[in-house]
């Protein structure tokens, strides 16, 4: 048809183009653990208030909107980082799994193999100068902390399993990096 090769060059679309829908929200984490009294811990959620923030001073949020673009960035870095970690280890080489080895003892070597490598990455020193801010903002003397980072991945149910009743309370929150300790 004459008109449709006309529609089809001008307003052509490729769907592949799109991104899939997420299967998890990440949820970013800062525990402060007291040094004179290790029972004493305070932690933190940093993206749900930054995007909390954003909404209340919309539309003149630029602020908010750049702090969440950059922290979010760093969060999906980091995990996108640990994904490319997990698949590049060779655990024929690397990981002889044998009877003095468990599966359970190479998921730990797996885990601390990706700790190590976002501990010495520029996106963890982001979160690292962040953690003082947060601080900061709760009121902290952040000398007298020790500090961890956790993120966590929420699972986002199917949109077609939205009528289900356990549709919001089946969302599962999994640890998928936590850091080690640091101070100021």
């Amino acid at each position: 048809m004459k008109g449709e090769d006309f529609f089809d060059d001008l307003f052509y679309q490729n769907w592949a183009f799109f991104a899939p829908p997420p299967t998890a929200d990440n949820k970013l984490y800062y525990r402060f653990e007291l040094l004179s009294d290790t029972s004493i811990v305070h932690t933190f959620e940093a993206l749900g208030p930054i995007i909390e923030m954003k909404r209340e001073a919309a539309p003149f949020n630029a602020n908010q909107e750049i702090l969440e673009y950059v922290l979010s960035g760093t969060v999906h870095n980091i995990t996108d980082g640990l994904y490319s970690v997990n698949r590049s280890i060779d655990f024929g080489s690397q990981f002889t799994s044998d009877s003095s080895n468990s599966d359970e003892d190479l998921v730990a070597k797996k885990f601390n193999l990706g700790k190590e490598y976002v501990q010495e990455s520029n996106n963890f020193i982001t979160l690292k100068n962040y953690a003082l801010l947060v601080a900061n903002r709760q009121g902290l003397k952040i000398s007298e902390y020790a500090v961890n980072i956790y993120i966590t991945e929420v699972s986002i149910p199917r949109f077609s399993n939205r009528d289900e009743l356990d549709f919001y309370s089946s969302r599962e929150e999994k640890i998928i990096f936590y850091s080690d300790k640091f101070t100021y």
